[in-house]
């Protein structure tokens, strides 16, 4: 149980870092589309 327990709280864990990332990468793209003179290498 405690294994399981602690393989949950990795699986958010990485979730929660996964959907962070999404987010940092939309706003960027966001911004990147607003502001032309940025260009993704």
């Amino acid at each position: 149980m405690l294994i399981r327990n602690h393989l949950c709280f990795r699986l958010s864990s990485a979730h929660a870092r996964f959907s962070l990332h999404f987010v940092i990468l939309q706003i960027f793209l966001e911004k990147s589309k607003s502001d032309k003179s940025v260009s993704i290498v």
